[in-house]
């Protein structure tokens, strides 16, 4: 492969697709221009202060839904004008969460960081299908995933499981353990979805766990809940209540944690971190993203040795990513997901003159609206999984529709230049270039199957 062809993958594989004159500008050093994003964790941050920060976004929640001791009915329907003026804000808020997500991914310099970026938060979903989440579920990706994705998986994964949202999303805010004290009172019983989930999805895989692990581990996980008293310390926080816990140590795959309390379930999570079963499903999902659907064996096992090697270092494993030579070889293997397709067409037309704060909407007709995967295992990394008549149908009309309302002059075959490189074949050329107006070249390049593909 040419310098050319390798500075074409890293912005459109690795990247999320190139901004005018990228490709170009990194041809010099195409693994460079990769490895030098991972230099400042803080280039992952969103600081935006008119976002919310899921304290502030539970806190109007609850505010909002606070019954008044023997109301009126004026005081009622009061209420009630409060709570749908709040869930208004909520929807605004997440609305404003989206936009500057998706302004993010469009406009950054740093693509490959904002692509680990988003395939960890994908890797630990929350997902606004439950509308309570509206506020909170891109507070989540600010506060637990970005701050933490060049950092330890450990403490991505304590950040992720006990953040707010978490709790909220897998329903740990109220599980109770059967002897605790509360539970024997009001025989309140307990809830195994978040415990599940994290052995499952977020660390090691399945079949690496019985039923009896994931039981013991809610019970270790049993606490974990919301501050929702405006008068105690901790509203709007993750807090633990001792007299929900369920007492007693735990045994976990034949690891024993004694009764530690608030302590326990964090305990077993940096335990479950560090284990080559964890290592190995982390690689694979890895590899089925930045390489093909069907992770090759010894690529699982490369990146697998980096993870138990650096204790889980996440700068480490983007670095590995990057070194694999078959990351580079059989380029376009992948097939770019909805929101990878819009993203990449945003990076050169740009996020306000041609799709802006109606991208969501676009994701949301393809199938992918953002923060809103249909379960806690996000959005399907396979590429069959988004090619089909109906979905190449949808992919036309909007490519039309963006080709016509797009304001910023740029030529087709200055589109292809910029977006493609090297990796614009000359069918490609000829279509785009026979085209009977520049919307049409522009909807066949957007179309065309280079540009369909990573």
């Amino acid at each position: 492969m040419n310098r050319k062809t390798r500075a074409a993958v890293a912005v459109t594989r690795f990247g999320l697709g190139a901004k005018i004159g990228e490709i170009a500008d990194v041809r010099s050093s195409p693994r460079g221009y990769l490895l030098d994003q991972l230099r400042r964790p803080r280039r992952a941050l969103i600081k935006d202060g008119s976002l919310l920060s899921s304290e502030t976004a539970l806190k109007n929640y609850y505010d909002a839904r606070r019954p008044g001791k023997m109301m009126s009915k004026a005081m009622e329907q009061e209420a009630a004008a409060m709570r749908k003026k709040k869930n208004k804000e909520a929807a605004d808020h997440f609305r404003a969460d989206i936009a500057a997500r998706t302004r993010r991914a469009m406009e950054t310099d740093h693509s490959f960081l904002e692509r680990w970026v988003r395939f960890w938060s994908n890797h630990f979903t929350v997902s606004a299908r439950k509308t309570r989440l509206y506020g909170l579920v891109g507070a989540f990706e600010r506060e637990a995933i970005r701050p933490n994705v060049l950092g330890s998986f450990t403490n991505l994964a304590l950040a992720s499981s006990f953040h707010v949202t978490m709790l909220i999303y897998l329903d740990n805010y109220r599980s109770i353990g059967p002897r605790s004290r509360f539970g024997r009172k009001r025989a309140r019983g307990l809830n195994e979805n978040l415990a599940r989930e994290i052995l499952e999805l977020h660390t090691l895989g399945v079949g690496a766990y019985s039923q009896d692990d994931v039981k013991s581990f809610a019970h270790a996980l049993t606490g974990w809940t919301i501050g929702q008293s405006p008068n105690k310390e901790g509203y709007g926080l993750t807090v633990f209540k001792e007299n929900w816990h369920e007492p007693g140590a735990k045994t976990f795959r034949g690891y024993s944690v004694p009764d530690i309390g608030p302590e326990q379930a964090g305990v077993i999570i940096q335990h479950i971190s560090a284990q080559p079963e964890t290592a190995r499903h982390i690689a694979a999902k890895l590899v089925r993203h930045f390489v093909s659907d069907t992770p090759h064996p010894d690529d699982i096992d490369a990146l697998a040795q980096v993870f138990m090697e650096t204790n889980g270092n996440l700068k480490s494993l983007a670095k590995a990513v990057v070194r694999l030579d078959s990351a580079w070889e059989g380029y376009q293997n992948k097939y770019k997901s909805p929101d990878d397709w819009v993203v990449s067409a945003g990076r050169i037309f740009g996020f306000d003159k041609t799709l802006g704060k109606g991208s969501n909407f676009m994701l949301m007709v393809l199938g992918q609206p953002v923060f809103q995967a249909l379960g806690p295992d996000g959005y399907s990394d396979i590429s069959s999984d988004w090619i089909g008549a109906d979905a190449l149908k949808k992919r036309l009309e909007w490519a039309n529709k963006v080709a016509h309302m797009n304001k910023t002059g740029i030529e087709p075959s200055a589109f292809l230049k910029d977006a493609l490189g090297a990796l614009q074949s000359p069918n490609t050329q000829n279509s785009v270039g026979r085209a009977g107006s520049r919307a049409q070249g522009l909807t066949l390049a957007l179309m065309s199957p280079e540009f369909q593909r990573r």
